[in-house]
């Protein structure tokens, strides 16, 4: 799922997050890169590099901070120059169009897809945190997510939004 792509042609949102969308091209087509060059585990690794930077302590979003996010992911610092590419945009669109249809037409994102050998993928939209849980809690937080993926009638879980959201 790509909320550059998601969001690709709406005029439905402000110019500041539209902005923000824009600069998205770039961390999304490292990303496919990275997964079409080495592998899918690639991401496992390169997807939280970004997101510390362009999350956790926000710094410019820049081939400089790609390339920090490429070292920390152990992955060589050249494919910074696949940011400002086409090569892969395709690719991004084919991975893009099979997570929202997947899902469906009001796909959001974050999605979660869970395969199983034999059975037809169950997919979530979320889950959406306003904090980032760790050790133990991750863990009880993913065991949660994935019992209720298992659970055949299970369809959707909310909460009422309230106020913004609190940040680390």
């Amino acid at each position: 799922m790509s909320l550059v792509l998601l969001n690709e042609g709406r005029t439905d949102v402000d110019a500041r997050y539209r902005l923000l969308a824009r600069h998205g091209w770039g961390p999304a087509r490292l990303c496919i890169a990275a997964e079409q060059d080495f592998g899918p585990q690639s991401l496992a690794r390169l997807y939280p590099a970004l997101a510390r930077r362009f999350h956790d302590k926000p710094v410019r979003r820049g081939p400089s901070a790609l390339r920090d996010a490429l070292t920390e992911a152990q992955l060589p610092p050249h494919l910074v120059q696949t940011a400002t590419s086409t090569v892969h945009d395709e690719a991004l669109r084919v991975s893009h169009e099979q997570a929202v249809a997947a899902f469906g037409a009001q796909a959001g994102t974050p999605l979660l897809s869970l395969h199983q050998e034999g059975r037809t993928a169950t997919t979530f939209f979320g889950p959406v945190l306003d904090t980032v849980p760790l050790g133990a809690d991750a863990v009880r937080l993913w065991d949660g997510l994935f019992a209720l993926m298992l659970t055949s009638g299970f369809r959707e879980l909310k909460r009422h939004r309230g106020a913004e959201p609190a940040r680390n």
